[in-house]
């Protein structure tokens, strides 16, 4: 699946911030791909989750309306960038 720059850098300051937790679990960065899954991995989990999102809405500078969304997409890398990614185009900044 082909990524603009913005969806690049969500992947990335998602992929960076999860990274502690990805060692602590001998998870290596090339096991992550656009189908990792946060939750079965145990790399997030509801707090974590929460946190992740207060993280990357303060760094893009969006609000997520997760009324808009599936919530089994967040739990998946791509699915979990492309949300971001459909915000942002929707026009749902801070």
């Amino acid at each position: 699946m082909k990524m603009d720059k913005f969806e690049l850098a969500v992947k990335k300051f998602v992929i960076d911030h999860l990274q502690n937790k990805m060692i602590k679990l001998d998870i290596a960065a090339h096991e992550i791909d656009d189908s990792f899954n946060f939750i079965e991995s145990g790399v997030v989990d509801s707090m974590g989750f929460l946190e992740l999102m207060t993280l990357v809405e303060k760094r893009f500078k969006i609000e997520i309306d997760f009324e808009d969304y599936d919530p089994s997409e967040f739990t998946y890398l791509y699915g979990f960038v492309n949300c971001i990614s459909r915000s942002k185009r929707s026009g749902c900044v801070k």
